[in-house]
């Protein structure tokens, strides 16, 4: 395989046109796009309360008539838009302020049922445009009967995601096969349970939680020599694991739910935020959602490294001649309509943006993303500082300079 494949291959883009990819994989891929179609559903509101306007919004999704079975469930901040993936069958959901942050419903809580038969859900790849707007009820004399129970501690029917599960980075989870079933059978790897932020060691109130994301095809170790020097005593390492072969925006939106509810839950003072690759894509949309619902303000630095600000031309062609066009393939275009309107939302106030280029000498590109997708000005413009290091796309991860520069990042913010 020539050097042009190997990176090409490393992305997981443009590999109709290479024909890199057995066709196996390209009708897997369709088969899980149509059953994330076919069985689950955007559901999107505004939930508004007279009594509790600064509460954490607790919205459990029922899957059946006598809402008894929690389906899942998902956080959400009073007045601004929620988005939660639910299964086209299911019947109710319930909502309501969590005044004490406790994760449970109780008597003195406003609350609301919603009937998701009168609610116009539509596909994942046409999102309702005008979430349902939801009143939760003042408290009244007769509370509701029904008795949800702890939300953390409730078992979900459908969309496992992990939350918190303790594993070690070792684990076999967070290996090659995996990552290419998150990029190309995505409905396997989220009903598989593999989706979700894992810690790598039990939760700590004395150490700063670091989050590491990573790119299209990845998975958390290669991150592995970054977490392995982290000074212990102080970080604490979270990794987001995902399907990268679904749509950037959706996500975001799961990454937003997540953290929403991990922060709610531990009240961390102090966070950081580590993207590689696509990752930096994927925490950008996220912060910008995160900064309009006043949900991610642990945060006290964001590092993105060798991220395709401006996105990738193999998408481009995958969009164009692939048999099948994976979703990320759309929003990693150059000329998407995502990577026009990333930079719009502002970052969270006080957070600076430390952007970091890789580069191979007398290059224009790492191996993989060219310096000129990296530097995309308008995402250049609004970052805080700019630094460039030489070394692979995935192997500039474990270069020593860099990974001192951003633990100096972290005492300096």
């Amino acid at each position: 395989m020539n050097y042009q494949s190997s990176k090409t291959l490393n992305l997981g883009l443009g590999l109709t046109l290479l024909g890199l990819v057995a066709c196996g994989n390209f009708i897997d891929l369709k088969q899980n796009i149509d059953t994330i179609e076919q069985e689950y559903v955007a559901l999107e509101g505004v939930v508004v309360s007279e009594d509790c306007q600064d509460c954490a919004v607790m919205v459990a999704v029922l899957s059946d008539a006598e809402a008894e079975l929690l389906s899942r469930y998902t956080i959400a901040k009073m007045g601004e838009a929620f988005h939660v993936k639910v299964p086209r069958d299911d019947k109710r959901a319930f909502l309501f302020a969590d005044k004490n942050k406790n994760f449970t419903y109780d008597k003195d809580e406003s609350y609301a049922w919603l009937a998701l038969a009168d609610v116009k859900h539509q596909s994942n790849t046409n999102p309702i445009s005008n979430p349902v707007h939801i009143e939760l009820k003042q408290v009244q004399p007769q509370a509701p009967t029904y008795a949800l129970g702890n939300l953390l501690t409730t078992q979900q029917q459908s969309i496992p995601l992990q939350k918190a599960k303790v594993v070690a980075l070792t684990n076999p989870i967070f290996n090659p096969d995996s990552a290419a079933q998150g990029m190309w059978r995505p409905a396997e790897f989220i009903l598989a349970g593999k989706a979700g932020i894992y810690f790598l060691e039990d939760y700590s109130s004395t150490k700063e939680p670091v989050l590491f994301v990573h790119g299209i095809a990845g998975n958390p170790a290669e991150f592995s020599r970054f977490i392995n020097q982290l000074d212990h005593t102080k970080y604490q390492a979270w990794v987001f694991f995902y399907p990268s072969g679904l749509g950037l925006k959706n996500i975001a939106q799961g990454l937003e739910g997540l953290m929403t509810e991990l922060f709610i839950r531990y009240k961390p003072k102090r966070a950081h935020l580590v993207a590689h690759s696509m990752g930096g894509l994927v925490t950008r949309e996220y912060l910008g959602l995160c900064a309009s619902a006043n949900s991610c303000s642990p945060f006290a630095s964001y590092t993105t490294i060798a991220s395709p600000f401006g996105g990738h031309a193999s998408a481009q062609g995958g969009v164009d001649y692939s048999p099948v066009v994976m979703p990320v393939w759309h929003d990693m275009a150059p000329a998407s309509e995502f990577l026009r309107q990333l930079p719009n939302a502002p970052l969270p106030k006080n957070l600076t943006h430390h952007l970091i280029v890789a580069y191979l000498a007398g290059e224009s590109s790492d191996g993989v993303i060219e310096i000129a997708s990296q530097l995309h000005a308008p995402i250049q413009k609004n970052a805080g500082s700019v630094r460039g290091f030489e070394g692979s796309h995935t192997g500039v991860l474990k270069d020593q300079t860099l990974i001192d520069y951003v633990m100096t990042v972290w005492q300096d913010n």
